[in-house]
């Protein structure tokens, strides 16, 4: 790894330095969204980034606030494989890089679109538009300009990779018309409130359930409404505070979901049985093989406890590396991607993805990332977390539903009203 570091910045759209929360949040990784040692990229001062090749082809990955967009985090790429060199971007300025690659990469979609669903005018209009914006902040030196221009550039092919993505989804989903088996849930909270039959699945908390008769209850409660109940625990923060070893908060987490499908078995076919495991891997340092053999032990035990049981494993969209935690490994310094890929070649026993989406990401790098997902050949399921608002569950609820290999969206909301509204998107006549 090169010593010598080289220096690109981050401006907000006004021109004035991007805030240090924002320069820290930024990092390099691989094609496969695995970040790279931290020291490739520190943040410095005046929304400086200083950053050292890693002698591989990079990603930057870096959140960046877009006029009447928000913060949102993007990628910035030369190709499909990315940078060659940190020179690459000495002295420039992100933003630039930032929208360039996102332009790049709606334009590709919308000519893949063009030749299957046909062109459309206004579409191509708006990408020129970006495109000009994009060539005036290449002709001008002053940071607060490029800052500008750059904004009015992204804040169009957001908005048109956004109008892009939801036209292919409804022309899949008028081909592929009602889905009778698709899933469609909320998190209601621990006061089980479903009082508009708005969905047909309901994900829920072991915690949530006090004694036997509260359980019951709930759970006599999803059987009426004929809810599909899927549930879920979280067990790794109460097993760190048992167990100092890999081993032993293995083993915590396996009794904890033994007993809890124990408690419930035949009430629930769906088993978030590694709910959590890659946030706490990455916090604790735990290795991808140590979070393989974790996965495989909980299928096992789920497997064994009700062999009916569909094994759902759980990993948000991207992901980012950590600081060195008290196991003391070498530990999980793999993307989503990379853990799910080593999961399935190790023959890890699930059924399911659940893939996690917040707010975080725009419409456009969502669909993106889900095909890559797909790849895997495993049914997935989307998650959408609580800062997901009701416009951008409903632009998700299209993508999800045209995609035949995803079996449901949840949203952890009990957002009942919106949910209705958002189905009724799907098939308004």
């Amino acid at each position: 790894m090169s010593a010598r570091p080289y220096v690109a910045r981050l401006l907000l759209p006004d021109g004035s330095p991007a805030p240090e929360a924002d320069l820290k949040e930024a990092f390099l990784c691989d094609s496969q969204f695995d970040p790279y040692d931290p020291e490739t990229c520190r943040p410095g001062k005046n929304g400086e980034l200083r950053l050292v090749y890693p002698r591989s082809p990079f990603i930057l990955c870096a959140p960046l606030n877009v006029s009447t967009v928000g913060r949102k985090t993007f990628y910035a790429t030369a190709g499909a494989s990315g940078y060659r060199s940190a020179s690459a971007l000495h002295q420039s300025l992100l933003n630039r890089e930032i929208a360039q690659s996102h332009l790049a990469r709606v334009s590709q979609t919308a000519k893949w679109a063009a030749k299957r669903i046909g062109a459309n005018e206004g579409l191509t209009k708006g990408l020129n538009e970006s495109r000009a914006f994009l060539d005036a902040a290449r002709a001008t030196a002053a940071p607060e300009q490029v800052a500008r221009l750059a904004d009015q550039s992204l804040v169009l092919s957001v908005g048109l990779g956004e109008q892009l993505t939801e036209t292919i989804a409804r022309a899949r989903i008028s081909r592929v018309g009602m889905r009778e088996a698709f899933l469609f849930g909320l998190a209601p909270g621990s006061d089980w409130d479903l009082t508009a039959q708005t969905c047909n699945a309901v994900a829920v908390r072991c915690d949530w359930f006090g004694d036997g008769i509260e359980a019951e209850a709930a759970l006599a409660e999803c059987v009426a409404r004929r809810l599909v109940c899927q549930i879920e625990d979280d067990p790794w923060p109460a097993a760190a505070k048992q167990a100092d070893t890999v081993a032993s908060v293995a083993h915590t987490a396996q009794s904890a979901l033994a007993a809890s499908m124990r408690r419930f078995r035949g009430r629930s076919r769906y088993w978030q049985i590694a709910k959590g495991l890659y946030r706490f891997a990455g916090r604790y340092r735990i290795s991808i093989d140590n979070v393989i053999v974790i996965v495989a032990g909980l299928g096992a035990i789920a497997h064994e406890t009700d062999s009916h049981a569909v094994r759902i494993v759980s990993l948000p969209l991207t992901g980012a590396s950590a600081s060195p935690g008290p196991m003391g490994e070498d530990g999980l310094t793999r993307g989503p991607l990379s853990t799910a890929s080593a999961l399935v070649d190790a023959n890890a026993p699930f059924e399911c993805l659940e893939v996690e989406v917040d707010s975080r990401h725009d419409l456009h790098t969502i669909e993106e990332m889900l095909e890559r997902f797909a790849e895997f050949g495993k049914p997935i399921q989307v998650r959408a977390l609580a800062s997901v608002g009701a416009r951008e569950f409903s632009l998700l609820l299209k993508i999800a539903y045209s995609k035949a290999y995803v079996m449901g969206c949840l949203w952890d909301r009990p957002e009942t009203r919106a949910m209705a509204a958002a189905r009724h998107q799907l098939h308004p006549d």
